[in-house]
Order: C-alpha cells, then sequence, then structure tokens
C-alpha cells in the first residue's frame, strides 16, 4: 500500500555512480514565538495513532483498514482520517520533523483555530489528489489506497514558500556516495525558497521516473497538498505579510550591522505595511524604556536611535511637528555630535519640514516620555 512521504531520500545510480542524498529541516532561522501546542497536539495525536495502528489494532472496537482512503471504495470520513495514520515509523518521523518545524511557524502566524482548519483543508484536498491520480491509474497507482499526513505538510511547505521567503531554514544533511568514496554530514542554511525548491524538484523527477515504474509514494497527494498550500496562502493574505515579516527581520539585521540608512528604510516600509502592529509599538517603548534607564551608555544610545527609527515610520510630517523637534533635541542632547546624530537631524527636518536653519526647543534636562503610538 503506497503512501506519501515527509521526506525524503534520493538515490540515483547509472552504471558507475551511485549515491544518497537525505535531508531534513532542522529549523527556521530566528523563529522564536509562542509555544506551539496544537501543533504538539496534532503530532501525539499522529503518534498516538500509529503505535495503535501498529501495535494494538485490536484494542479498539475500529477496524484500521476502514480508516484508510481508497479512492471510489471509502466512506468519505477516511479522506480526512487517513490523514492521521501512518505505516511506519521512518514514515511517522519524517513527517513529524517537517511538521514541527514549519507546522509551528505557522501555527504562530495563524493562530490554533484558523491552522488547524488549514491543516485538514490540505491533508483532505491532497488524499482527493491522490484519488484522481489512482482513478486515473497514473504513476502505476491505480486504485490503491493512501493514509499519512503528507499531503497536508507539503501545503504547509506551499504556505512557508509564500509566508517565510525572506527566511533562512537550516537543513541537516547526509550525502553517501560508497563508489565516490564520499560520506558526509552536515548542516546548511538555506533560503527558503531553494530549500522547499529543491524538496518540490525532487517531487516532480520520482514522480516522472514513477510514471515509468511505479510508485509506493503517493507525489499526487505531495503535489496536489503543495498546490493547495499556495492557493490559500494567497487567499489568506500571506503574500502581504510575508513582505512585512520581511522588511522587520532585515531591518533588524541592518541594526545590528550597523547598517542605519537601510534599516530606516526597512521598518518604514514594515510600518506602512503594518500601522497598527502590536510587536511594532511594544518594541517602541522597550527601546523607550532602555533609553531612558541608560541614555548616556552605548546601548541607550542605539536604542534611541532604532526608537527615532520605529517612531518615524508611524509619524505623521504635517500633524507631528512638536514630536519631530522633540526627537531633535533629544538627539543633540545625548548622541555625540557626527554620525548617527547628524544624519537623524537631517532626516528629522526633512521628515517635518523643518528648514535647516531651524532651531530646536532646548532639551529637557531629562529625556521625555515617548509615545509608543503615533
Amino acid at each position: 500500500m503506497p503512501y506519501p512521504e515527509a521526506f525524503s531520500g534520493a538515490w540515483s545510480g547509472s552504471g558507475l555512480s551511485l549515491y544518497f542524498l537525505y535531508f531534513y529541516p532542522l529549523g527556521l532561522a530566528g523563529d522564536a514565538r509562542r509555544q506551539p501546542v496544537l501543533t504538539f497536539g496534532l503530532a501525539l495525536l499522529m503518534t498516538g495513532a500509529f503505535v495503535w495502528l501498529r501495535y494494538f489494532p485490536d484494542r479498539l472496537p475500529l477496524d484500521p483498514a476502514q480508516l484508510i482512503f481508497y479512492p471510489g471504495n471509502s466512506r468519505l470520513h477516511t479522506v480526512a482520517t487517513a490523514i492521521f495514520l501512518h505505516s511506519g515509523w521512518l514514515h511517522l518521523l519524517g513527517n513529524l520533523v517537517y511538521f514541527y518545524v514549519f507546522g509551528a511557524a505557522l501555527e504562530a502566524r495563524l493562530g490554533r483555530s484558523l491552522f488547524l482548519a488549514v491543516f485538514l483543508i490540505l491533508g483532505v484536498f491532497g488524499n482527493l489528489a491522490h484519488g484522481l491520480v489512482a482513478a486515473l491509474g497514473w504513476l502505476g497507482q491505480y486504485g490503491v489506497g493512501v493514509l499519512g499526513a503528507s499531503g497536508a505538510i507539503a501545503g504547509l511547505l506551499g504556505m512557508a514558500l509564500i509566508r517565510f521567503r525572506s527566511s533562512q531554514v537550516e537543513i541537516g544533511w547526509w550525502l553517501f556516495a560508497p563508489l565516490l568514496g564520499q560520506n558526509k554530514v552536515g548542516r546548511t542554511p538555506l533560503p527558503v525558497p531553494v530549500a522547499v525548491g529543491l524538496w518540490l524538484g525532487l517531487q516532480v523527477v520520482h514522480s516522472l521516473v514513477a510514471t515509468e515504474a511505479g510508485a509506493s509514494v503517493s507525489y499526487g497527494a505531495h503535489l496536489g497538498g503543495f498546490g493547495m498550500g499556495l492557493v490559500l496562502a494567497m487567499l489568506l493574505g500571506q503574500w502581504r505579510l510575508g513582505t512585512a515579516e520581511g522588511h522587520a527581520r532585515r531591518a533588524r539585521r541592518y541594526f545590528r550591522r550597523g547598517a542605519y540608512h537601510a534599516a530606516e528604510g526597512e521598518w518604514v516600509a514594515y510600518l506602512g505595511l503594518q500601522p497598527g502592529d502590536l510587536e511594532a509599538r511594544l518594541e517602541l517603548a522597550t527601546l523607550e524604556l532602555l533609553f531612558r534607564r541608560y541614555p548616556r551608555h552605548p546601548e541607550g544610545q542605539r536604542a534611541l536611535v532604532r526608537l527615532v527609527v520605529l517612531h518615524m515610520g508611524k509619524l505623521d510630517a504635517g500633524k507631528d511637528g512638536e514630536d519631530l523637534r522633540r526627537w531633535l533635541a533629544t538627539a543633540r542632547r545625548y548622541l555625540p555630535q557626527g554620525g548617527w546624530r547628524d544624519f537623524l537631524e537631517s532626516e528629522l527636518k526633512a521628515a517635518g519640514g523643518l528648514g535647516a536653519d531651524t532651531t530646536p526647543d532646548h532639551p529637557p534636562a531629562e529625556p521625555q516620555p515617548v509615545s509608543p503610538e503615533p
């Protein structure tokens, strides 16, 4: 009985050459958010279902075969119940690795209820895609059944391609080529589009090979789930949100490198897309607190500069001239001559319509509170 892989090992043989390449995602770079409770819960459910199916099939008043999706020969509910069943430990563990890396990140963005609905829709659509392939006899899979979460997980990869296209994912890999004397393992960060593109390319190549030789893997479920993941991502506005997230990520990276001009542009672009973002407002408040406590410390001054960058992205120059003057006074008081201070002065004057000869208000004895909201 064929089942979809999570992935993927690839092998190729041609006369004198033989190699095996296995790779799995280890984590999205810099992605640390709330605990993925639903992702853990679904993983436990799939693990429990596998243990029952493999070791205790007679302990429940259910026939496991009645939960597997056989196109044209199963009840309607099996198109969903088959998502949670797996045929072997490698099948299950491979799926869980992909599911945790991409599922946890998407759960944090979508919220638990929407993520659950998306996961089920992707799994069902992937199984239906397999049903079409089996009904038409493609890939040598006429009439065969399917089980596993690979269609849903392939769909999550499609969504990740849209939402996390500016991120990197760390890949763990093993290359074994005995005839070439190669046996290497490693970890490599790859842009998400490259990693997902590599996975997708392997699915296409394997499906073309399977057309001739038959397949024990449901590439129809893989490709169908992936395509639906792209569609759902666009319908749910993940392209726009991914663009905003990319601006914020690059802004932080540029700031750490001291590339202030680039960071300023990225934050302004981000706030243009997400003007009411709570995280940005909280970051404003955090930086304000750091600056107010340590105004003379280099880190306090860095916080001041970053705070100005975020605040500039929220200001309406026509209404906030006084705020701009106060910022300019604060920058002149606490930043050393030259460098960031001169840049901030020129940028704030331009943003506020202040002439080059405009003299700011006299700086206060202590930094004034700065509202994190415009």
